[in-house]
């Protein structure tokens, strides 16, 4: 990019991720601010995932939860913006080229150079602005591994910008910036929080080290009250874009990886190197990430914990108040392992291109001049699943023609199609464009639409779920998760001893008892 910005020459430079598509809509809706305001440097926009992560895929519950970026994009941008402290996410934005080159360019002193970027241009007297609406179709990692890569670099990246430019004494920002941007910076050091967390309660079962000093009377008269109330605010407040718990669950996951991450920038800042995030995985065969490790330590000493829960209830009688205690709070630890455990069964993952629910209207030429009206169910830019208003199974051949008339380019585009199966009134078609041209219309059709993004991030969130049936979410899917799981740590067990039996076969040695 900085070696592009010298050779052009426009106003205004427009940034996409590799595997971001934006709608027809997104510079008429952006690059009026900039006209607006000749100190703006950026107007940022949401970024819109079409597929689902780790969690939403190895759960199986894409679309029926709000996402978990949706927090950030739909709420904590809001709060920066209206401190002038909005910052530049990598794309779905458009910068001021005149204000890129007065800092010499994007920054490379850390790996997160987007919000570097723009701390330093906010430094500078530049403003940013923000607008809510999803314009960009994008793909977010899919394995748990790809995950973790990724927000191991966000949060290293942080951390660099926090130790080589520290935002609360930077010159040039105001004060409401500093504590926005530190606000920002300080968020990523939640994963030793998270694991320090996890072990109190073992450090007290199994040491004996009084890490909560209470008995039951005094936890219900000052820390139940303050976590209710806390659970309450966040319900009030975000319950639409976040459900109870489900904060705890995503950092847990990414607690481990993080934690090393960071402690290597604290000794090198400068020790990270980029590294891209794989996107658009594909997945024949279920398999467990193999980062799970040490989530299975965390699993054995929770249980170990417990038993010594019991020998230290007879034990010490003194002392079982404050056993009930750290036993429900070691249950509720595992309660959010047995979450993550269904997250690091990664499951299959055939599909090319993700596909996204879709209303519109269609006809579907048939053969013989015979035509059937039909509506989407879902679309991708490979193929789409129809509702037909009758079947047609067994009647034409596998070739048909679809008509569809696209609202963002004020026309009807006919599509050629392959039939991939068919049930009932049921269809799913692969298209089978031929020309550049038709490819174009294609995309046009599935990605070109913010209308489309718009609604669907609208019925995610209208899907809000009271604190105690959230929690029963994370219970029954975490144990149902936790199950698979170690279905499939059985089955490659049994696979790894077979191959090893038959390895050894091979060079001639049979194994005794075999």
């Amino acid at each position: 990019m900085n070696a592009a910005l010298p050779r052009i020459h426009g106003d205004l430079v427009a940034v996409f991720d590799a595997d971001h598509v934006p709608t027809v809509d997104f510079l008429e809706r952006t690059v009026g601010a900039f006209c607006a305001d000749p100190k703006l440097f950026l107007v940022q926009t949401p970024h819109f995932f079409v597929n689902p992560d780790p969690l939403e895929h190895n759960w199986r519950v894409f679309g029926r939860i709000p996402s978990e970026n949706d927090m950030f994009y739909h709420v904590i941008q809001h709060g920066l913006d209206s401190w002038d402290a909005s910052f530049f996410c990598g794309s779905a934005a458009v910068l001021r080229r005149k204000a890129l080159l007065s800092i010499g360019g994007l920054p490379g002193q850390s790996i997160t150079e987007d919000a570097e970027a723009a701390l330093l241009l906010h430094a500078n007297g530049w403003r940013s602005a923000y607008i809510d609406r999803p314009m960009v179709a994008g793909l977010q990692p899919e394995t748990y591994s790809s995950f973790v890569s990724q927000r191991v670099r966000w949060a290293q990246g942080m951390m660099q910008i926090m130790l080589i430019h520290n935002p609360l004494t930077l010159p040039g920002l105001r004060w409401w910036q500093r504590l926005a941007y530190f606000n920002s910076v300080f968020f990523w050091l939640f994963p030793w929080a998270r694991l320090v967390f996890m072990l109190a309660p073992a450090l007290y079962l199994i040491f004996g080290l009084h890490v909560y000093q209470a008995n039951l009377a005094q936890f219900f008269s000052y820390a139940l009250p303050h976590l209710a109330a806390a659970l309450l605010t966040n319900q009030v407040l975000y319950g639409r874009v976040r459900w109870a718990f489900i904060s705890e669950l995503y950092e847990l996951a990414q607690s481990f990886y993080a934690a090393s991450g960071i402690w290597r920038v604290l000794r090198n800042p400068r020790s990270p190197r980029f590294l891209v995030t794989p996107k658009g995985e594909q997945r024949e065969q279920v398999f467990i990430s193999q980062l799970a490790r040490p989530f299975y330590v965390l699993i054995l000493i929770g249980f170990l914990a417990l038993g010594f829960a019991a020998w230290r209830w007879i034990n010490d009688p003194a002392a079982r108040e404050t056993v009930i205690i750290t036993v429900a709070w070691q249950i509720f630890n595992l309660i959010l392992l047995a979450g993550v455990m269904g997250v690091l069964l990664e499951r299959q993952q055939r599909r090319v291109a993700p596909r996204m629910p879709s209303d519109a209207r269609a006809s579907l030429w048939v053969g013989n001049g015979a035509q059937v009206n039909a509506r989407f169910a879902d679309l991708s830019a490979s193929g789409c699943r129809l509702i037909l208003d009758q079947s047609v199974a067994g009647r034409y051949g596998d070739e048909m023609t679809l008509e569809v008339h696209v609202d963002v380019l004020q026309r009807t585009i006919l599509i050629p199609t392959r039939v991939a199966w068919i049930r009932g009134q049921e269809m799913g078609l692969h298209f089978e464009p031929e020309s550049v041209a038709m490819q174009r219309d294609i995309v046009a059709l599935g990605y070109g639409d913010s209308r489309r993004w718009v609604a669907f991030r609208q019925q995610r969130e209208s899907q809000e779920r009271p604190i105690l049936s959230a929690a029963w979410f994370l219970v029954r899917h975490g144990w149902s998760g936790t199950a698979a799981h170690l279905w499939q740590l059985g089955r490659e067990g049994v696979q790894g001893a077979l191959r090893f039996i038959l390895r050894r076969q091979e060079r001639g040695v049979t194994p005794r008892h075999s």
